[in-house]
């Protein structure tokens, strides 16, 4: 893509092309670092992880809803099928965002 002017709103934001979004696999709500360089502005993609830290309490509530999930896959042969099948299709899906935003990143 050219070079495109862009214009800052009154609130500061900018919006950016179609084409550069779609290029680099941009969604909404996804995250760009803003960097200060000796030609400008530079805007890569960020990743953040919530963190959350669990009381022994909560630990002990996933404990037993996977111990109640795990007890119904065993009764239900075609809902663990199912859970597994979509596990994997996220996980396939996961992992080509991921390649198409490495990918992207490096043009």
């Amino acid at each position: 893509m050219k070079n495109t002017t862009l214009r800052i709103s009154p609130r500061g934001t900018v919006t950016l092309p179609k084409l550069l979004r779609q290029q680099y696999a941009l969604d909404t709500h996804d995250l760009l670092l803003a960097e200060s360089t000796a030609e400008g502005i530079l805007l890569r993609p960020a990743i953040a992880t919530p963190i959350e830290l669990y009381t022994d309490e909560r630990l002990a509530e996933f404990a037993q809803e996977e111990r109640k999930l795990e007890a119904r896959l065993q009764r239900e042969p075609r809902l663990r099928k199912w859970v597994e099948e979509g596990s994997r299709k996220l996980a396939i899906e996961t992992k080509q965002r991921l390649q198409r935003r490495a990918t992207a990143s490096t043009r």
